[in-house]
């Protein structure tokens, strides 16, 4: 299974090397770094990982807890996943020498605050409820903008304004939620 990942980062890393100006040593890396620690996010979400396979060791026996309650546990964990996600885009954007921007919709991830009154407190057991319902917050990056004054009245954003976009609009939902939680 380990080869058939390698073979894939290979894969990755030609892609990449024919259709940008990244060197592919670079993906190749980061493919690497992703596969490698793919594994410890599993720390936090499920089984810990059998680092030492097939081995019969368990390194972590349990898995980590990063906060008492369980859906604070699982807002934290998304909290990870999502910083893991934005340093990926400022890698990439540093990289191809972009400069991101987003566009204020991206606030409107600030309604999901009441999805607390709607959907069940999520846990690791019940999460799916709200990490599809917040991750389609994101479809707000790629929704066509209206204009009111312009000879175009429909404005579709840019790949990469479209994916900071939704980025930020999932970030923004998942704070929301956040706060609504410990409040309500």
């Amino acid at each position: 299974m380990m080869a058939l990942f390698g073979v894939a980062a290979l894969v990755v890393a030609e892609a990449v090397r024919q259709r940008t100006a990244i060197a592919p040593r670079y993906a190749f890396a980061a493919a690497l770094i992703g596969l490698v620690s793919h594994p410890f996010g599993d720390l936090f979400t499920g089984t810990p990982p059998a680092m030492l396979y097939p081995v019969d060791v368990s390194l972590v026996a349990h898995r980590l807890p990063l906060a008492p309650d369980p859906t604070l546990h699982l807002l934290a964990a998304f909290g990870v996943e999502l910083a893991v996600v934005w340093s990926a885009v400022a890698v990439f954007c540093s990289l191809v020498g972009l400069r991101p921007s987003f566009e204020p919709r991206a606030t409107l991830g600030a309604g999901y605050a009441a999805s607390v009154f709607l959907i069940p407190a999520p846990t690791l057991d019940l999460s799916y409820p709200f990490v599809f319902s917040v991750l389609a917050v994101g479809s707000l990056g790629v929704l066509p903008r209206l204009r009111l004054r312009s000879s175009s009245p429909v404005a579709v954003p840019d790949r990469t304004t479209a994916l900071v976009t939704g980025l930020a609009a999932v970030t923004v939902a998942w704070t929301a939620y956040g706060v609504a939680y410990l409040l309500f």
